[in-house]
């Protein structure tokens, strides 16, 4: 490993995903709240923000890659539809910075994982790697 690496590593630091930790545990804990229904997808969301919070590799097990794809599908359309509009309306433009990304990074996210699962046909796990956050 020579300097650029050891830069690119402090740069995409798990450190700077802190936002992403935070939304996904509040949605997975507003889910939660609503019924049985929603256990996977909470259970998923808050796996991501554990390994996000431990610095773990973004290691999604064969078997998981379709429910963290729905997981992420829900998170996403629950924070434009009823999240975005709010931080909007209240001109938080690094609020919706921030958040824009989190829901963009979210559904790129979700678009690989299905990709991969059918490629695959459901046999291989994957890594997800997060784009830099905003500045």
């Amino acid at each position: 490993m020579d300097y650029t690496d050891i830069l690119n590593f402090e740069k995409r630091s798990m450190a700077n995903y802190k936002f992403y930790i935070k939304h996904l545990r509040f949605i997975a804990q507003k889910l939660d709240k609503t019924g049985s229904e929603f256990k996977s997808t909470t259970s998923e969301l808050n796996k991501l923000a554990d390994k996000l919070d431990q610095n773990e590799d973004l290691v999604i097990e064969a078997n998981s890659i379709r429910i963290m794809a729905r997981a992420l599908a829900g998170f996403s359309g629950f924070l434009q539809e009823h999240i975005l509009p709010e931080v909007v309306a209240v001109n938080n433009q690094y609020g919706e910075k921030e958040l824009r990304w989190v829901i963009d990074t979210s559904m790129e996210l979700m678009a690989k994982l299905i990709s991969h699962a059918e490629i695959t046909n459901n046999s291989e796990n994957y890594t997800l790697e997060l784009p830099n956050p905003p500045d």
